[in-house]
């Protein structure tokens, strides 16, 4: 090219024939915040907000998952916002990717074990290649494990927006 600029246009193919476009999607939480509790069970996490990306409309915003268009691996990654308002002292929560319904990692973190009077946040992060056929789904998931509570008020809460969120895409066969 004039420019000095290669464009790279990859095709891939799934039953439906050449689909030109690379799967990926943005999704994050847009609900109120909602709190949870430390002895609590394990719970999907909602990410029900119209995607930032969802360039082949493959994320079910209703279900809150990510429905596999083709065969590949796909690199999926997550950010979750755990707040911890005044007195509350969480430990040891749990989030996991899930390929249908099954946990592909789970990524605990002793989140804020400190008991303070002020607000305090933990941001979990965590990823995976997963190897996907089409239309396995991805969802993400928080387990509070029993036991760990040791504040004054052992529940917590999800923030929203951006803060929590879930990206993917295909990386290949």
């Amino acid at each position: 090219m004039a420019d000095g600029l290669t464009a790279y246009t990859p095709w891939f193919r799934s039953s439906g024939g050449e689909t030109g476009r690379r799967p990926m999607f943005f999704a994050h939480m847009s609900s109120p915040n909602t709190s949870y509790n430390q002895n609590g069970q394990t719970f999907k996490i909602n990410l029900e907000a119209t995607p930032d990306a969802d360039h082949t409309n493959d994320f079910d915003e209703a279900n809150s998952r990510f429905i596999v268009p083709i065969n590949g691996y796909y690199f999926i990654s997550y950010n979750v916002c755990i707040q911890h308002q005044g007195n509350r002292c969480t430990e040891d929560i749990g989030i996991s990717i899930r390929k249908n319904n099954s946990t592909v990692v789970n990524y605990e973190d002793h989140s804020a074990n400190s008991n303070d009077s002020n607000t305090l946040f933990t941001n979990m992060s965590g990823s995976a290649v997963v190897l996907c056929a089409a239309n396995d789904q991805i969802e993400l998931y928080c387990t509070p494990y029993n036991g760990y509570a040791v504040g004054t008020d052992a529940n917590f809460t999800i923030g929203t927006g951006s803060r929590t969120n879930m990206t993917g895409f295909l990386l290949g066969f």
